[in-house]
């Protein structure tokens, strides 16, 4: 299988892309990158968070604390304010 990396506008289409390689892919290097790069995506673009905190409680650890990782990435992102904003980026809510 050959893999090329390719930039992806809109976002929205990036995402749609990377959700499902999250979702379906067989490979846990590709589902952890995937995780990733969702985190990168979601510093700057809104993305659906449910489906990282799904991919928390997947049985492969690997992908598990890949999610955490991205979660925590996503927390921390939301700390550092632009010039432009004072709002986080991020808003989220444990139960």
């Amino acid at each position: 299988m050959h893999w090329e990396i390719c930039i992806v506008n809109p976002p929205e289409r990036a995402i749609t892309i990377l959700e499902r390689l999250l979702l379906q892919h067989p490979s846990s290097s590709v589902r952890i990158a995937a995780l990733q790069n969702l985190a990168r995506i979601g510093q700057y673009h809104p993305i659906n968070l449910q489906i990282l905190y799904d991919a928390a409680e997947d049985p492969d650890p690997n992908i598990s604390i890949a999610a955490l990782v991205a979660i925590t990435d996503l927390v921390l992102a939301s700390f550092s304010t632009s010039p432009m904003s004072d709002q986080p980026k991020v808003q989220m809510t444990f139960n």
